[in-house]
């Protein structure tokens, strides 16, 4: 009704961001209510249209109260407001959703359980009591249920699940936190348990949870489906059940994931700061990696390589109830056999893994997308995502691109990242592509993406190998190919997520990628911007004998190394018989099976191997992980190295550097003291060629990437040694840093170069 003394003004609001499936709606409706709002407000596309008629000053409120308080999950990432004609509404409603090619799309993310959840499966008087799936507008599954846009019920999993009399009461009661929470359900009308034997026979008797914790704590391995997919657990203090699971899921040395009870319970393992107990009880909910206290009580072999352990919270209703039963602490890894994606259907699963698990506690709802555990660690007060998984993927971020594309990542770590609207969509890891079963996972991830923000892309972005399986998906595609070279894909990355458009120095740590001369790089100092780059210095070729073998055996890379460097002490292999090592260095002398590297992370698996850390290695990193873990962070000084140009290339030779190490490995020198004086070694030369090549380009910005930078010694050290020189340094922190950012950086930098 009309007012003339404050008239009512109409306005038409549209909202984009993560504004779904996070109670928004409903928040919308309760503040309309309160501020004495008209109109109506939907879910479009995956933003939220609103329209409110009220007097003026009220209507000012009621927009300010929104974008300033929003819900807690919720973020809004662009708001656009337009006058309209009064229609003097009745009431304030929410209306059905429609989709939408005209909003930005922002995928809601898995969310972990909230307090309030956790108070009503605690209270033996709620109907929710004991129940592994409630959840509300706060929290729960979002992204690993979606099948389409826009976040309704209709368009998720939960879509063969009717609601109760009592539950569409509180999903449609506006004072209720379920209003409009998708996923809402109760024992009455949600998904079930099922605990089985990995002969598929049902256990009856004892409440499910109740029995699945006697047979954790009888030693038992279980499979548990959680959000995103399979956990394997076992008690975490029981090694001969680690054991079991370490030989059964083929995975002998990688460190595997602890969920902890509570944060007393994470405090008895880990040293644990501000920082990094604020981001394990985050929403996200994430594996934190912290260091491990001399007196933790687990096992050794929870990690053996590591001082560290990754650790996470609780984060479903499920796992909480797992703890209730009396335990602290349970290995919670990946679902898989080593190499192969995580398993997330029922089927597959009691399949797959019934060699594996004795037992699988399983429930049925689905999974539309499978997706792991999230991985961080905090570095100097930042957090860092290392694995950008549940509760943070798919990531958006606002990068201004033009071009509607869709960049396909490397073959490890693989991720797949799209564009519309100026913002990015970056997908979650998946892993290794190489495996057949992971790859169809990772088509299923680009069309879902595609589908879900309605992407039309204009070209295909890949990397330079042509033997990735990224590339030949590219190559499959009817329309533009654009390839990206990987370790500029590695400097986009940063320079996008650091919202650098100018020139700077990329300093390129990793292990392996195709140069544009053909050969391995990997340890690259790359001048440019998000256009192009040029090469101006680099690790000096050595010549590495045996292809993968070289990798997974890093004495072969030592052997190597150390024949072009004029040494020939083999006494330092004493677990290598002298036949193996004749062959490797008559290949060598004769080229068979050789290729040049500029490889950084070679040089750490041969000083790794030097030291008898790591002949052989079973998981990625292994040996560099192991030689970082030892290093001793207080020794000062480094070894000799040479630095020289080729033409206008920098080269770092380090052959007097590995003299240096076997100098001191024959006087006996510990070898935690030898590993801190090679990465002051490494952050010294990186140091040096920088200045050399800012003096020679004028430039003062440094970006840092690779996954090397996932040492964070070795980053420490080049980032204390660059800013004391005054240049501006930038590394990852959104984006990982390794293979798992590529896709992002490939987006960047053909999104530039279109528009060049």
């Amino acid at each position: 009704m009309k007012n003339d003394g404050n008239p009512l003004v109409r306005y038409a609001v549209s909202i984009n961001g993560i504004v779904q499936g996070v109670g928004f709606r409903p928040y919308i409706y309760n503040r309309a209510v309160e501020f004495g709002v008209k109109g109506f407000v939907k879910n479009a596309g995956s933003g939220v249209v609103i329209d409110a008629e009220a007097p003026r000053q009220a209507l000012k409120s009621f927009i300010k109260e929104m974008v300033q308080a929003p819900p807690p999950l919720s973020q809004i990432e662009k708001i656009s407001i337009r006058r309209q004609e009064v229609q003097n509404f009745n009431d304030f409603k929410i209306l059905e959703s429609q989709e939408s090619d005209q909003i930005l799309s922002f995928i809601p993310k898995d969310t972990a359980v909230c307090e309030k959840c956790l108070k009503d499966i605690s209270d033996e008087s709620s109907r929710w009591f004991g129940y592994a799936f409630t959840n509300c507008t706060d929290c729960g599954p979002r992204y690993s249920i979606l099948k389409k846009l826009p976040y309704d019920r209709c368009n998720t999993s939960m879509d063969s699940f009717v609601m109760c009399e009592a539950c569409s009461a509180e999903y449609n009661e506006p004072s209720s936190r379920r209003f409009h929470a998708q996923p809402v359900c109760c024992p009455e009308c949600g998904p079930q348990l099922q605990l089985l034997n990995n002969l598929k026979q049902e256990l009856r008797g004892t409440a499910v949870i109740k029995k699945a914790v006697q047979l954790l704590k009888a030693g038992c391995i279980l499979a548990v489906k959680g959000i995103g997919g399979f956990h394997l657990m076992c008690d975490a203090q029981n090694a001969q059940a680690i054991e079991a699971l370490r030989s059964r899921k083929r995975r002998p040395d990688k460190p595997l994931a602890v969920m902890a009870k509570d944060m007393a319970a994470v405090e008895k393992l880990c040293e644990v700061d501000d920082a990094e107990a604020k981001l394990l009880q985050s929403p996200a909910s994430p594996i934190v990696l912290m260091n491990r206290k001399h007196d933790c009580p687990l096992p050794k072999q929870i990690a053996p390589d590591s001082s560290k352990l990754g650790i996470m919270l609780p984060y479903t209703p499920l796992h909480h109830l797992l703890f209730k039963e009396g335990m602290n602490w349970l290995v919670a890894t990946s679902g898989n056999k080593s190499g192969l994606p995580i398993e997330y259907q029922n089927d597959e699963a009691l399949k797959h893994l019934s060699d594996t698990a004795d037992y699988f506690l399983l429930h049925n709802r689905d999974i539309n997308i499978p997706i792991d555990d999230s991985v961080f660690k905090v570095f100097r007060g930042q957090k860092q995502v290392s694995r950008a998984a549940r509760g943070y993927s798919p990531l958006s971020f606002n990068m201004g691109a033009v071009h509607q594309l869709v960049a396909l990542g490397a073959e490890q770590k693989a991720s797949v990242c799209l564009s519309k609207g100026g913002y990015a969509y970056m997908s979650q890891y998946m892993g290794d592509i190489k495996n057949p079963k992971a790859y169809q996972t990772y088509k299923k991830v680009i069309d879902n993406l595609i589908m879900l923000t309605k992407t039309s892309p204009c070209a295909y972005v890949h990397d330079l190998h042509p033997d990735y399986l990224s590339t030949r998906y590219a190559m499959e595609q009817s329309m533009r190919k654009i390839g990206v070279q990987h370790h500029f894909a590695h400097m986009s990355a940063c320079m996008a997520e650091n919202r650098l458009s100018g020139m700077a120095i990329g300093v390129i740590y990793d292990g392996t990628g195709i140069g544009i001369d053909g050969k391995v790089w990997g340890g690259e100092f790359l001048v440019g911007n998000l256009e192009g780059f040029e090469r101006a210095g680099q690790l000096s070729y050595m010549k590495l004998q045996g292809g993968d073998k070289a990798v997974e055996q890093p004495w072969r890379t030592a052997v190597s190394y150390m024949s072009q460097a004029g040494i020939k002490d083999w006494g330092i292999f004493k677990n290598i018989n002298e036949y193996a090592l004749e062959t490797v260095q008559e290949a060598l002398e004769a080229g068979l099976n050789c290729h040049e590297t500029s490889s950084m992370g070679r040089l750490f698996d041969c000083v790794s191997a030097m030291l008898g850390l790591s002949h052989s290695i079973s998981y990625d990193a292994q040996a560099a992980i192991m030689l970082e873990n030892i290093a001793d962070y207080g020794i000062n000084g480094s070894y000799d190295y040479d630095i020289y140009y080729t033409g206008k290339c920098l080269q770092i030779d380090f052959r007097r550097l590995l003299e240096g190490i076997l100098r001191d490995i024959r006087k006996g020198r510990k070898a935690g003291e030898i590993a801190g004086l090679f990465h002051n070694t490494a952050a010294s030369f990186t140091a040096e060629a920088v200045e050399a090549i800012s003096r020679q380009y004028g430039i003062r910005n440094v970006v840092l990437s690779g996954g090397c930078f996932e040492n964070s010694l070795l980053l420490g050290l080049i980032l204390d040694r660059l800013e004391c020189k005054d240049f501006q340094v930038y590394f990852h922190k959104l984006v990982p840093c390794n293979d798992g950012g590529v896709s992002f950086g490939q987006l960047a930098a053909a999104d530039s170069m279109l528009r060049r």
